[in-house]
């Protein structure tokens, strides 16, 4: 199939997949979901199927109406190489657009892992489990081992329905993970694939994927995407045999409880504190530490591997090295950190940037680096840091803060594939 033809049939089923569940609405050149029951999903609006004409941030603005009239999420979804004037219209209309890698199949499955005594299998619409089951993808999200199980909703209907299925991960203490796909027709979207802190890095969540694409070819499926969060996580999917094929895109307002910060300000997040720390809390850095090389593993220059090593008089070193260390605390949890250390005369090298998933797009990582910053100019220090390339949320949270890249890239390690490019901040 043909990128255009591919491009088409996603568009086709983005369109089709709301619709046993929600009732469609015009509105000028999008068609926005409506959730037909109360208890369903609340959907999103996209560009009317078909659409051949640029958008505008008036466009927008009408839908953006609508959606607060009945009490819906403003939020928008489209595939960006299809409808590539909606970027700009819907920025321009004061939404933030989150880019999102969009993924494809290539081959007819994905290659079996071994699970080291984990299992995984489809899950029954009436099965007990099935709340566990969701309750464990939501601890994968968040990144928290604890589970606490969900009511399915609607879920064990749209099961029996054949409209969706889940697929459940397990070891000897409960569910682990799960992950889902929705078929329409000859296409399906993977979605919700997560797997809980303490059991990564085992193949779990390849192992989901395989069952679910597996179930898919068995009802005919010829086409198998999903949309990843971002780089980092696309590449996961890309080493079991997805291809890169576009791009999706997210729109929400932006979180206006949180006031953009200038250079150098802190506007909080009220929920979130920052903190300098020493050696002596080093069992908190250690354990989120520990918690961001398993989550990004090619945005470190170290490994887990390699720090799960470390002793106590490991990380006080560290952490008493020649720079800050800082924490980013909600409810007395850890939900960011970020560290500096000064690498040659009159520079700071900033490392361990990292932000709790659940906390994504909070301005949490932006606090972390105001106190670095902050710390760095009170001695008279410049600012710098590395960023591997490909990796666009961590890029676009240091290009926001007024970082600019130099063009300069090297090996995120020896002898890894990935790169890291340096990025300044003038002033």
């Amino acid at each position: 199939m043909r990128s255009a033809e591919l491009l088409h049939s996603l568009e086709e089923y983005y369109d089709a997949a709301p619709r046993v569940s929600a009732r469609p609405e015009a509105i000028g050149p999008f068609t926005l979901f409506v959730k037909a029951d109360p208890e369903g999903w609340p959907f999103y609006a996209r560009p009317r199927l078909g659409l051949d004409v640029p958008l505008t941030a008036v466009d927008v603005a009408a839908v953006r109406g609508r959606q607060k009239e009945l009490g819906l999420p403003e939020s928008f979804e489209w595939v960006h190489e299809n409808t590539p004037t909606l970027l700009e219209a819907a920025r321009e209309a004061g939404l933030q657009v989150n880019e999102c890698p969009l993924l494809v199949l290539a081959g007819d499955g994905v290659p079996a892992a071994d699970l080291g005594g984990s299992t995984v299998g489809l899950v029954r619409p009436d099965a007990p489990e099935l709340a566990d089951v969701i309750g464990a993808i939501g601890a994968g999200f968040t990144g928290t081992d604890d589970i606490v199980s969900r009511d399915p909703g609607r879920r064990p209907m749209l099961m029996r329905d054949g409209w969706l299925v889940v697929a459940g991960a397990y070891d000897g203490q409960g569910a682990i993970g799960g992950g889902c796909h929705s078929p329409r027709g000859a296409t399906t979207e993977l979605t919700g694939i997560a797997v809980i802190p303490r059991a990564r890095r085992r193949g779990v969540g390849a192992a989901i994927t395989r069952t679910l694409v597996s179930d898919a070819r068995e009802r005919g499926v010829e086409t198998v995407f999903l949309s990843a969060q971002d780089d980092a996580v696309a590449r996961v999917y890309e080493r079991v045999g997805f291809v890169r094929v576009g791009t999706a895109c997210i729109a929400e307002p932006p979180d206006l409880s949180v006031p953009p910060a200038p250079l150098g300000a802190r506007h909080p997040d009220k929920s979130v504190v920052t903190r300098l720390i020493g050696g002596e809390e080093w069992r908190v850095w250690r354990d989120i530490r520990l918690r961001a090389l398993l989550d990004t593993p090619t945005a470190f220059g170290s490994t887990y591997d390699r720090e799960i090593a470390f002793t106590e008089p490991d990380f006080r070193d560290r952490l008493g090295a020649s720079g800050p260390a800082v924490l980013a605390m909600a409810a007395d949890e850890p939900v960011g950190m970020g560290a500096g250390y000064q690498d040659s005369e009159g520079w700071l090298h900033v490392v361990a940037m990292w932000g709790d998933p659940a906390w994504r797009g909070r301005r949490v990582g932006q606090m972390v680096l105001d106190v670095i910053v902050g710390w760095a100019r009170e001695r008279g220090l410049r600012v710098h840091l590395d960023v591997t390339t490909g990796n666009s949320a961590a890029r676009r949270l240091y290009e926001r803060y007024g970082f600019v890249g130099a063009g300069e890239t090297r090996p995120l390690r020896p002898g890894s594939r990935h790169n890291i490019e340096r990025m300044n901040l003038p002033g």
